[in-house]
């Protein structure tokens, strides 16, 4: 089973992305962070997280 902590950590980043970004709509808000050489389906968690930060320039510590 997954950690389901793992849940409140997207949804800090999600809000903050979302909030910087309000014309994005929420699929745009995923994939402009999503590779396009493999299939996203299978990035997990951890990964998706990280790239979510990396692209849109938010600090390690906004995590939380």
């Amino acid at each position: 089973m997954r950690d389901p902590e793992r849940i409140p950590r997207f949804l800090v980043i999600v809000e903050k992305i979302w909030k910087q970004s309000p014309d994005l709509r929420f699929y745009q808000m995923i994939a402009n962070c999503l590779p396009y050489d493999k299939d996203s389906y299978y990035i997990e968690d951890p990964e998706l997280l990280a790239r979510l930060i990396q692209t849109y320039g938010l600090e390690a510590d906004d995590e939380n």
